[in-house]
This record gives C-alpha cells, sequence and structure tokens, in this order.
C-alpha cells in the first residue's frame, strides 16, 4: 500500500473518531483486537471506551500531525 493511500487510511479514522462515529473501528479494528495498555479485548471494549470518553470529555478531539 502506498503512502499516501496510508494516510488517507488514518485521516478517515481520525476523522471519524471525532465526529464520534465508531463504525469505522468495525472495518480498522479485528473483532479479537488486544490493548495491553489500556487492559481492553475486543473492538467492543475500545468502542466502550471511547463512549466514555466522549461522555467525560465532550470537546475530546483527535489530532492528527503528518
Amino acid at each position: 500500500m502506498s503512502l499516501e493511500k496510508n494516510k488517507a487510511l488514518v485521516r478517515k479514522g481520525n476523522e471519524s473518531i471525532n465526529r464520534k462515529d465508531l463504525t469505522v473501528l468495525d472495518e480498522f479494528m479485528a473483532p479479537d483486537y488486544v490493548d495491553h495498555t489500556n487492559q481492553l479485548n475486543g473492538r467492543e471494549a475500545v468502542k466502550q471506551l471511547y463512549t466514555k470518553m466522549f461522555k467525560d470529555a465532550p470537546d475530546f478531539h483527535r489530532i492528527l500531525k503528518t
């Protein structure tokens, strides 16, 4: 995959998260994803984390530097 295609995928993911559209995780993340930092198993757990983050920090916004 080209560098530009990779950048486009990362932008799509960040823009979706910033719109609070977590359906993008179904496309980008394996169902059995493991996040060792936050002790999460599966993309549903990641969605729950983001949902809590959006509630706790309504102004949450991911910044992408390229």
